[in-house]
């Protein structure tokens, strides 16, 4: 397994390397595709060498180019505790009139149940799970990995965690 940071955007994005494929772990800004296509090549990967997408939360910043990596064959993964989330951001591109942006076409993607996400990784060659971390928003989620690694979208604030005692969010 090997494991590559993509630098183009002010998001932490990532291609983690399966056996059998590869998975993107969030995606940045609509608008930031041609610096993505150029960061791929910069570390020697085509969009093609992308097997599938997950996104941490659906926030404009971490999911704005989701679609159109899709469009090029990466398929995006949603699980169960984001479906209700996946379109969040479509009003807030259209109301700042983002012409670049395109919206998350369902059918193409694939749903899972959360509980078969060590099962989906498997078939990338990714031993891991992923967790649902409610918090910064209610459809966060994170990507452990069973050699440690840990990816995650956006975390509350550590001077907030006094506040979050006895919650989920802790």
């Amino acid at each position: 397994m090997q494991i590559h940071e993509l630098r183009y955007s002010n998001k932490n994005t990532y291609i983690i390397e399966g056996d059998k494929g590869s998975l993107l772990f969030d995606t940045g800004w609509a608008g930031a595709f041609p610096a993505f296509c150029k960061a791929l090549g910069e570390i020697g990967l085509t969009l093609q060498s992308i097997s599938y997408i997950l996104i941490s939360h659906f926030h404009p910043d971490h999911m704005g180019i989701a679609q159109e990596i899709a469009e090029n064959g990466p398929v995006l993964l949603i699980p169960d505790v984001q479906k209700d989330y996946v379109h969040f951001a479509d009003h807030i591109f259209e109301k700042e009139k983002h012409s670049s942006f395109v919206p998350i076409v369902d059918e193409k993607a694939i749903s899972f149940p959360l509980d078969d996400g060590r099962r989906i990784l498997e078939r990338i060659g990714i031993n891991g799970q992923i967790l649902h971390t409610p918090g910064h928003s209610d459809d966060s989620i994170s990507l452990l990995l069973d050699n440690g690694s840990l990816f995650v979208g956006d975390l509350n604030p550590l001077y907030e965690l006094e506040l979050h005692k006895g919650t989920l969010i802790e």
